[in-house]
């Protein structure tokens, strides 16, 4: 019964990350079409999702990168929203830190700039678990993964970063809210790549055969 669970519960995460992935991928592709004027809406609609089969078809590599950059924009700006309702003390502009670069990285420009540079580091990350875990199609490597990541930065690299204070010193609500954040992270990470490889090692529908021609 647990091993039928677990598969059910698995099923459901696949069915997620697929329609989150549509999803992102028809937002920008309207957004694209907004600067294309077509000749109707229905027109509009076929050419994005014939450009959807088309971003679906490429290469992993590429895949890899836009889950890592999503993937560091999306989570890196929760972590700016769990800031600004205080329910943590560290926002995303904690990447900043390690510079002398003035007041300004502890405010409102600082936390933006902070969600960006997240984002771009975020890709090297990706291809980290790309390159170690991508064959284990299973949400709890992300979890794992997400949760080293936390451990990294507020243990391994906490001596290094002169304002990120000792984690004995943040309140509790800091601890709780950043470690699910980087479990999140770290799932959303982990699944989508593990969702993507598992995808690019199975031959493409008859459906999305057809649509493609």
């Amino acid at each position: 019964m647990t091993q039928r669970n677990q598969v059910h519960d698995e099923f459901l995460f696949r069915q997620f990350f697929q329609k989150l992935e549509e999803i992102l991928l028809k937002k920008v592709m309207f957004l694209v079409f907004l600067g294309h004027p077509t000749s109707g809406g229905v027109d509009c609609m076929n050419k994005i999702d014939h450009e959807i089969i088309d971003t679906k078809q490429m290469g992993f590599p590429m895949k890899v990168i836009l889950i890592g950059f999503f993937g560091g924009l999306i989570w890196s700006f929760i972590g700016y929203s769990s800031y600004y309702f205080h329910l943590t003390e560290v926002g995303p502009s904690f990447v900043l830190l390690p510079w002398a670069l003035g007041d300004w990285k502890l405010g409102h420009t600082g936390q933006l700039v902070g969600i960006a540079v997240i984002a771009i580091l975020s890709i090297g990350i990706a291809f980290f678990y790309k390159w170690t875990l991508q064959k284990v199609n299973s949400m709890w490597p992300g979890v794992g993964f997400g949760m080293l990541l936390w451990v990294i930065v507020f243990y391994i690299l906490n001596p290094f970063i002169v304002d990120l204070k000792p984690v004995q010193s943040y309140s509790l609500n800091t601890i709780v809210t950043t470690l699910c954040l980087f479990i999140l992270y770290g799932l959303f990470i982990g699944y989508s790549i593990s969702y993507e490889y598992a995808e690019q090692n199975e031959p493409m529908s008859k459906e999305d055969s057809f649509k493609a021609e």
